[in-house]
């Protein structure tokens, strides 16, 4: 088999190649698919070794330009990849102190004889103690169990093993014999899935995790889902292995005899990393954050503790007097580490990396969006299934790292919480109980004389029981449970509080009636009301903050959707609050009148009613809220959406004063506290909708049509400042890629990132395809840019000789007039010999639209970028065309963070170069003129606020102003 697969891999590899290409992917996806498909083979096959294969990705992947080299590099050093090399450096210092046989034999002894057995000496004329063979497999499965979360379930198996054999000698009934040795494979195989470092699969589901969603999981966040899977699934394992078993076997256990130094430091060394892993971070401690060590993560804590097995004497005597005392490891031990599996694991995180980058992971989601009609319990119950009695016959760890990826890209198509697919299906590859080649556990304990149908039998039972383990754990527990939102809603009369789940969809009714102040949490600020927004609730709410409400007004700007202005006293000093609901309480501080002096100030730019001339002016510095940061914005752009804005063309901006200005890059300069990815210092950008991270909407992936979303410049005061509060960070910050100008990024922000999603991802053109350009303003141009780069063939429509002819420049194969030609539909269907494939009206006006459906070919694809305000609200749709010719109407808002990764790549690859958009970049005090005139066409270039090139403000002014 070995020597045909390792010609047929290639060969697969390919034709997936030529399959995902036809469908209008982009080279990338095929080349990633094609691999992916390459290492899925070699590893099941395994023609050459494992770790070799491991390298595929490695080595292709930057050489035909899916992933930098730098990328690449940095799966070697990724934090889970040095925290399972921690994790393996203290296995091997348990081992070799043996601190990890007297932790087996204590806990057999435990579930064997009972407590007293953990401190009682054995004397030389008491008899052997008699012991029921149900006793003895529970005492080797807890010791199995216990250890594996520390040391590899192979080495917790070896060194078993020894022990039960002992404990068996006499014993000739088949059926005993197999249940000890079959509690200890089990037994390391459970336990091994309750904590990340305790078994490759779990680090690997969590990196991907990490790497999907943004969320970087904790060790305790993983042991709160796998450690009470581990704590139901091993009792019922010992109750199935241990049936009948109850008669007494009379063989005694093995004295582990004094404590040795080694033994003791080791363990210590184990024990505090343990806490310091469990601590690190809230509910359990947060030392990190109270020690100002934010930056500590898990694999930090683990490398300093193999660390210092290197430096802490083992308290052994050295063979000879003049020799150093010898270390708890050295590395003569520690070169023996299995490299290897390491290879393994940082090559499935380059696929993974590989498959967002390339656009692969949002093909293969949409091909599985008829798996969200399954409710999800069988959905996860058939997954489970799948990679139990596939790992079965391949590799738990190659089988995980391959899965991963697809399961996250299955995540965010069907709209399902990935934690609720990753994390089953990673348990479940260690889950595999029935063939010795399933695990290596099952190998030594198959070695040790059980036969295959033996454990065959019985591991059937296990892996079935296993799925519904998991999948009903699964479904009524919440998955590293954080309560973090408080829903006021009205029932009968009565407030009725409750606490919702980030990762579940229940909500848990907590308290009726008002709010009291020793209730709820403190630093809780997420109000929601699904009733009218009334005094009473506003006075429970400012209650519960320890404040008391001065005034307020409270307006309903339409049906259900309230504003309220208020002013509370707490502790002295005197607040200014906007509570929106579906938006956090946003708080603005001052002093008592007479001390603002003391208040940080920044500039901005901002107009006090809808077409007044905007001003610069000297207000409060926003504050972070809890999930948000405070940027020091180095560049942001210009953007026709906010001329509406300012105009009173959008219904997001409800209060005045305001602040415009929504694409922007600069750095981190302050953190809310329960922000996790980001820290001050780091540059940034973020899409101009941000999704809330909690809704479902946005567990699709699809943030940028969030209903609790964030816009900067519209739902809160924007870019034009030197300092601008942006919430929901963990979900919608990106980091600049390393060479990338804050004015390059600014460039990105609404134009490109809006083109680059209406073409890419609504249009989805094939190469060669006929894309149809409406409108070649900032928007359209980068459009035409984005169609040519992806190689379609796009055509450039506008009334003004400029911008064609840029458009020209830009890659457009053809260019018309729209002034000079009567029909614009029926000149472009000529000229492409039936219609454009897609067509976007980038402009937003009636006639674009109309040219826009018109110019298609059959089964042809709008889409609606530009938007259509005033008069041209409410277009004519042609719906007679659209349904004799099948055509499809889709509109396009915004850029998901998750999904800018292939354009920050063919913007590095200069297949996109935005700064050609660029026609001049001004500083902050020319921005409210420069906002006024972009009514009026001054051309299709955009222009950039540079606050890097902005002096400071020497004017004075009377009133200090607070952030809405």
């Amino acid at each position: 088999m070995r020597n045909w697969t390792l010609w047929f891999g290639p060969l697969a590899a390919a034709a997936m190649g030529v399959f995902v290409k036809s469908q209008g992917l982009p080279a990338e996806a095929a080349w990633t698919a094609g691999v992916a498909l390459l290492c899925a083979v070699w590893w099941v096959s395994q023609p050459i070794p494992i770790p070799v294969t491991s390298l595929v990705p490695i080595a292709v992947l930057p050489t035909v330009g899916v992933l930098s080299a730098k990328e690449v590099g940095e799966a070697y050093g990724d934090p889970m990849v040095l925290l399972f090399l921690g994790g393996f450096i203290l296995s091997m210092a348990m081992e070799r102190s043996g601190a990890h046989r007297r932790l087996a034999i204590g806990m057999i002894r435990l579930c064997a004889l009972g407590p007293k057995a953990l401190w009682a000496r054995p004397t030389a004329d008491a008899p052997a103690p008699v012991i029921s063979g149900r006793r003895m497999v529970m005492g080797f499965m807890l010791a199995a169990g216990v250890v594996s979360m520390g040391v590899s379930n192979s080495a917790t198996t070896l060194m078993l093993l020894p022990i039960a054999i002992a404990a068996l000698e006499g014993v000739t009934d088949r059926r005993v014999r197999n249940a000890l040795l079959l509690s200890i494979a089990y037994g390391a195989s459970i336990g091994g899935v309750a904590t990340p470092i305790g078994s490759p699969p779990n680090l690997i589901a969590m990196q991907v995790y990490s790497d999907t969603t943004g969320d970087h999981l904790t060790f305790t966040q993983w042991m709160s889902f796998g450690l009470p899977i581990a704590a139901v699934m091993m009792p019922i394992a010992a109750f199935w292995l241990s049936r009948g078993q109850g008669r007494p076997l009379a063989n005694d256990l093995p004295d582990p005899g004094p404590w040795r130094a080694a033994e003791r430091r080791t363990l210590a060394v184990f024990a505090v990393t343990a806490v310091l892993w469990i601590t690190r971070q809230e509910p359990l401690g947060g030392w990190s954050g109270l020690l100002g060590l934010e930056g500590a993560n898990d694999a930090c804590v683990g490398l300093l503790a193999a660390i210092a097995l290197f430096l802490i004497p083992s308290g052994e005597p050295t063979l000879e007097g003049d020799q150093p005392a010898p270390k708890l490891l050295d590395w003569a031990a520690a070169s023996k580490l299995p490299w290897g599996m390491l290879l393994l694991f940082s090559g499935g995180l380059v696929l993974a990396k590989a498959f967002t980058a390339s656009g692969l992971s949002g093909a293969v989601g949409e091909s599985l969006n008829v798996l969200a009609a399954l409710p999800t319990p069988l959905l996860v119950a058939a997954i489970c299934l799948m990679v139990t009695f596939l790992t079965e016959i391949t590799s738990n760890t190659a089988t995980t790292a391959m899965l991963m990826p697809l399961l996250a890209a299955m995540s965010q198509s069907t709209g399902i919480e990935p934690k609720l697919l990753m994390f089953p299906a990673a348990v479940s590859a260690s889950f595999a109980f029935m063939l010795p080649v399933a695990t290596p556990p099952n190998a030594a304990v198959y070695g040790a004389g059980v036969e295959t149908r033996d454990m065959a039998r019985e591991g059937l039972a296990l892996n079935l029981v296993g799925a519904v383990v998991i999948t009903g754990l699964n479904c009524v527990m919440p998955v590293a449970m954080e309560l973090s939102r408080i829903i006021i809603s009205e029932i009968n009369d009565q407030q009725v509080v409750y606490l919702k789940e980030v990762d579940g969809p229940r909500t848990f009714p907590i308290l009726i009636g008002y709010f009291e102040a020793s209730s709820i949490d403190r630093h809780v600020r997420h109000v929601e009301t699904t009733r009218p927004l009334t005094h009473d609730l506003l006075v429970a709410v400012i209650e519960e903050l320890g404040g008391d409400l001065q005034d307020v007004v409270i307006t309903e700007l339409r049906d259900h959707v309230y504003y309220a202005r208020l002013r509370v006293r707490q502790e002295g000093e005197l607040l200014e609050i906007d509570a929106r609901p579906s938006d956090a309480i946003a708080v603005a501080m001052t002093c008592d009148p007479g001390s603002e002096g003391n208040t940080p100030t920044m500039q901005a730019v901002l107009y006090h009613a809808f077409g007044a001339m905007p001003e610069l002016a000297t207000v409060a510095d926003p504050a972070p809220a809890d999930d948000g940061v405070v940027i020091r914005v180095e560049a942001t752009g210009l953007c026709r959406s906010d001329w509406h804005g300012w105009r009173g063309h959008d219904p997001d901006i409800r209060t005045l004063p305001h602040v415009p200005g929504h694409e922007l890059a600069g750095v981190v300069v302050e953190v809310g506290k329960d922000v996790r990815k980001w820290r001050g210092g780091e540059r940034v950008t973020v899409p101009f909708v941000g999704g809330c991270g909690k809704c479902d909407t946005c567990a699709r992936g699809d943030q940028h049509v969030c209903p609790q979303q964030f816009q900067p410049g519209f739902s809160g005061w924007g870019s034009y400042a030197e300092l601008v509060a942006v919430r929901y960070a963990d979900v919608n910050l990106l980091a600049l890629p390393e060479g990338m100008t804050s004015i390059v990024a600014a460039s990105l922000g609404c134009r490109l990132a809006t083109a680059y999603r209406a073409v890419a991802i609504q249009a989805a053109p094939k190469p060669g395809d006929w894309v149809a350009v409406h409108g070649c303003g900032g928007v359209g141009l980068s459009a035409v840019m984005t169609a040519a780069a992806l190689g379609a063939r796009p055509i450039a429509v506008d009334i003004r000789p400029e911008p064609l002819e840029l458009a020209k420049e830009f890659g457009a194969v053809a260019t018309i007039d729209a002034s000079k030609t009567p029909d614009v539909g029926a000149a472009i269907i000529d000229l492409t010999n039936g219609g454009a494939d897609s067509s976007l009206d980038a402009l937003g006006s009636r006639a674009t639209f109309a040219n826009s459906l018109a110019c298609l070919r059959r089964r042809g694809r709008h889409v609606q970028v530009g938007l259509l305000v005033g008069d041209d609200a409410d277009p004519r749709v042609a719906m007679g065309r659209v349904l004799g010719w099948e055509l499809e109407i889709v509109g396009s808002h915004g850029l998901q963070a998750h999904l800018y990764a292939p354009l920050f790549d063919l913007v590095s690859k200069g297949k996109i170069d935005p700064l050609r958009l660029v026609d001049r970049t001004i500083p902050l005090a020319e921005a409210p003129a420069a906002l006024a005139e972009l009514g009026d066409y001054r051309g299709a270039g955009m222009t950039i606020i540079d606050l890097e090139a902005t002096p400071p403000l020497t004017d004075s002014f009377d009133t200090l102003l607070l952030p809405n």
